[in-house]
């Protein structure tokens, strides 16, 4: 059964932050400290990959559905700029990145089956400027973005363990249209593999970078026939506060139907209290509230084709636990 038939039948649990948790873990002094690494937690994929099954591994026993790989700030020209890395190296981290996932799930108790998301950040995480908060590519175009996706794509859609790739987190609507005119060129009836797409938002109107919401949508929904139709899972919101998730899916599901189509799946995992101010490192950190975040589940519930929801920045297994208690106790 492909992943887009299982949402149709029942909402998904995604885990949650893999990055700030590991600053959590491992103090600012730390040799592998990622806070403030342009390979973030990549860098635990060279250094000590056992953490990252670790942190994985806590998300399987909390309740979570789906696991999403360390690759967020892993594309071939991240790692060759910064790890001086070979093609051969660049595909032996990937491999690892799908391993750990993989061992957090074989080492667990659980029978059911569990996902694996492979993980394409945007190319923000690559200018590692703060730029997937605000969309801003200094020019480029969609072709070079769909070319600077494409290694790790073609990676993800050959290895046999992903079940769905995930491009996360996209702030820039060249980035949107860069990633279906990938997927339109690259993709075949016999070649391809299940992919969403979410965006970082400035709030519940707009991308980024500033474009509305509604014509991002509008884009989407007119590129949606042939191999893009058949392979898209749905599309959402990630790395934003939770606050306006409800609202970022009222206004997806108005452009829908303004277009006269049904509503797309949502995907949903936003932070928990997050300041990426990286302009200001000294504003850069947690901002936690844990009260609200069992409502805001409750009231994504709300939205029927909210279909996967999860955390991003500050969240943990407690909170991933609590949304599998919300969705059991539906």
């Amino acid at each position: 059964m492909s992943l887009k038939q299982v949402l149709a039948e029942k909402i998904l649990i995604q885990d949650g932050s893999m990055g700030t948790k590991l600053e959590n873990i491992l103090p600012l002094d730390h040799p592998l400290s990622v806070k403030g690494s342009p390979l973030w937690s990549t860098k635990l994929l060279l250094g000590e990959p056992s953490l990252i099954t670790q942190v994985h591994k806590s998300y399987v026993d909390a309740g979570c559905d789906m696991l999403i790989t360390s690759t967020y700030q892993a594309s071939m020209l991240t790692l060759e700029k910064h790890a001086n890395m070979s093609i051969e190296d660049v595909h032996r981290t990937w491999q690892r990145s799908v391993d750990c996932a993989k061992e957090a799930i074989n080492t667990s108790n659980r029978t059911d089956k569990i996902y694996i998301a492979g993980s394409i950040g945007p190319y923000g995480a690559f200018l590692a400027n703060g730029a997937e908060y605000s969309g801003d590519y200094n020019g480029m175009s969609s072709s070079e973005l769909a070319n600077y996706h494409s290694e790790l794509v073609k990676y993800f859609v050959e290895n046999p363990d992903v079940d769905v790739i995930a491009f996360e987190t996209i702030p820039n609507f060249d980035e949107v249209k860069g990633v279906f005119q990938l997927v339109k060129s690259l993709y075949s009836n016999t070649y391809g593999k299940q992919f969403y797409l979410n965006f970082s938002c400035k709030d519940q109107f707009t991308l980024a970078d500033g474009t509305p919401l509604s014509e991002v949508v509008d884009y989407m929904v007119s590129e949606m026939a042939g191999h893009v139709e058949e392979y898209f899972v749905g599309t959402g919101c990630n790395c934003v506060a939770y606050e306006i998730v409800k609202g970022v899916a009222e206004t997806v599901n108005k452009a829908c139907e303004k277009r006269n189509v049904k509503p797309l799946n949502l995907i949903v995992y936003p932070n928990l209290g997050f300041n990426n101010d990286m302009s200001d490192p000294s504003k850069y950190g947690f901002l936690s509230d844990r009260d609200g975040w069992r409502k805001a589940v409750q009231e994504w519930l709300t939205v029927p084709n909210i279909r996967v929801i999860g955390g991003c920045c500050s969240t943990s297994p407690s909170e991933i636990a609590v949304i599998h208690e919300v969705i059991n106790n539906k």
